[in-house]
């Protein structure tokens, strides 16, 4: 099974674009077992951007930025049946889509998912060990 991933990103300097690359080596290092297809939505539009991975495709609409808009586009560059939405400055562990690959299949009924933190300071990482909590609360 592929993933695609949509990372929206505004890449005003070398310290953005290292963060996009950390959270994208982090995604493809994440499990052995799925493929991922990434676009990266930038908005920084005046600056030509390449990445060394091959997951990887940029888009560079000529508008202004605007959230869902550029959500959207994106969309059209998703083939497959499951979307990971990310910000990119997020690094994940390993192992974290196939827990969550591991919930949808316990319940395939559920259509969306994130970690939850108790303190909302930090997220927590997906785990086959946490149980699974419908809605937004405990």
């Amino acid at each position: 099974m592929n993933i695609d991933v949509i990372i929206l990103s505004y890449a005003k300097n070398d310290v953005i674009i290292q963060m996009n690359n950390d959270c994208i080596n982090s995604i493809i290092n994440s499990t052995d077992v799925y493929k991922f297809n990434i676009i990266v939505v930038e908005t920084k539009s005046n600056k030509e951007f390449t990445y060394t991975q091959e997951e990887v495709t940029v888009v560079q609409p000529k508008i202004k930025f605007g959230y869902n808009k550029f959500l959207n586009i994106a969309l059209d560059y998703c083939k497959n049946d499951w979307i990971l939405i990310t910000n990119n400055d997020t690094v994940y562990e390993k192992g974290f889509i196939d827990a969550m690959i591991d919930a949808h299949n316990m319940d395939n009924e559920i259509l969306s998912m994130s970690p939850i933190d108790d303190s909302w300071i930090l997220q927590k990482k997906f785990d086959r060990n946490i149980p699974i909590y419908y809605g937004y609360k405990l």
